[in-house]
């Protein structure tokens, strides 16, 4: 896996390179050769039950074992100046106060004003403080995400308070969770029992949740743990997205699909030639967690197999279709085309009663994603039809921009049955822009 993986980053180098106008590319270049030049060794599998102290403690020795390698980490060796020493010491003290909230969250600034009162740490900086702040994090004595926006002024004290958060919504049995919310709970988030056997049904066949409904799952396990003080602070409300939805979007848990099928009564009068500003959307927002999604067979009942008359392009990638990427495209696609089907790696799409299917394939050698559709019957609807196609494939385009090195280029195979053939686009071709 890990030689497969180099190999991929070399095609990577090599893609990018050779590029015209590969000049541009001077940032995207370093950053992938600063990849290649990176040690990575892949460890025996050590099989941990999160609740056995003693299995924690295994694992933590034979993580040990191999940061204490001087070969493989030069640094280890070196000795922390001894102010490092004397802040963890006072984060410690502060962690273990009975003046600590239970969920050990702590402003930023606070933190600091509370450690520079102590004796020997009263000229501590904001920069060296900062710093000493990200080594603890990396040692896993706090957490502090500096580079999520929402959370760059909040320190978590108390990593296992994250865990717990963590849980609630990715774990098993999150459908059964969903089944036991109380009457009264759904009440006061302005819900029916109905709205719960919709959000019960869209996560079984979409993998989605509902910003109402992720409020109404964390209130029901935070009351359960006796901890409803941090609820908004946790979730947040319609016009601001708390810390927990925050943190699962950054590490890509779940990803927000921006339902556009409502008009907005609020938006503001367009003039031509003038800027129009955008106002806040007011539909609810739903987020994809890629994980939960299935094999389901509902996408392909609802296509009805393929035929062979159908109209179906590819896009090719060279060297992989990049983790994640097939899920991001469905993001987008249904933000835009409100009825939809999706699965794990298919997805259909309806637009003014005509569909389009979506389809992943990520072999070695053969990784390309596929845009099926009805072949026309009047000869009038096949314009339709073409913008159809063309607007996921500028989807399609623009995320590929964020993977440098990536190639894509656009085919159609022959549909003469038995016919290995497959027509270029040129003009779809990654080193052009998608024309019409």
């Amino acid at each position: 896996m890990l030689e497969e993986r180099r190999a991929n980053l070399t095609h990577f180098i090599d893609n990018l390179e050779s590029r015209e106008e590969s000049e541009f590319y001077v940032d995207q270049w370093d950053r992938l050769k600063e990849m290649e030049r990176c040690t990575l060794t892949i460890l025996n599998l050590v099989p941990v039950n999160c609740t056995d102290y003693w299995d924690i403690k295994k694992l933590e020795t034979t993580i040990l074992e191999h940061v204490k390698n001087e070969e493989i980490f030069p640094n280890v060796i070196r000795v922390l100046p001894p102010v490092y020493k004397k802040v963890e010491a006072a984060i410690v003290d502060i962690e273990q106060s009975e003046e600590t909230a239970e969920h050990g969250m702590m402003d930023l600034n606070h933190l600091l004003s509370e450690i520079t009162h102590r004796e020997h740490l009263s000229h501590l900086g904001t920069e060296l403080f900062q710093d000493i702040l990200r080594y603890l994090h990396r040692i896993g004595l706090i957490i502090w995400y500096e580079e999520i926006k929402q959370l760059e002024s909040t320190v978590f004290l108390r990593p296992a308070f994250l865990i717990t958060m963590f849980k609630i919504l990715v774990r098993y049995g999150l459908v059964q969770q969903l089944e036991s919310i109380s009457v009264d709970l759904l009440v006061g988030e302005h819900a029916t029992i109905r709205d719960q056997s919709n959000w019960v049904w869209t996560f079984k066949s979409k993998a989605m949740l509902c910003q109402r409904a992720m409020r109404a799952l964390v209130k029901h396990q935070l009351y359960l743990e006796g901890m409803k003080d941090v609820f908004e602070e946790m979730v947040g409300h319609k016009t601001r997205k708390g810390r927990l939805l925050s943190l699962l979007e950054h590490f890509e848990i779940c990803l927000e699909v921006r339902n556009a099928k409502d008009l907005n009564p609020g938006a503001r009068e367009f003039v031509p030639g003038k800027p129009w500003e955008t106002t806040q959307d007011s539909g609810e927002a739903y987020y994809l967690f890629p994980t939960y999604l299935n094999q389901s067979e509902e996408v392909s009942e609802r296509w009805g197999g393929d035929h062979p008359e159908d109209l179906h392009v590819r896009a090719y990638f060279s060297p992989e279709i990049p983790e994640g990427f097939f899920q991001r495209l469905m993001v987008k696609a249904c933000s835009f085309y409100s009825a939809h089907w999706v699965a794990k790696v298919t997805c259909l799409l309806i637009c003014s009663g005509k569909p389009l299917l979506i389809k992943e394939n990520n072999q070695k050698g053969y990784s390309y994603i596929e845009l099926r559709s009805r072949k026309p019957v009047q000869r009038t609807e096949f314009q339709f039809t073409w913008d159809f196609f063309m607007a996921i494939i500028f989807i399609i385009r623009k995320l590929s921009e964020e993977w440098p090195g990536l190639h894509m280029c656009m085919k159609a195979p022959c549909r003469t049955a038995g016919c290995p053939a497959e027509f270029f686009w040129p003009d779809v071709d990654d080193k052009n822009t998608v024309s019409k």
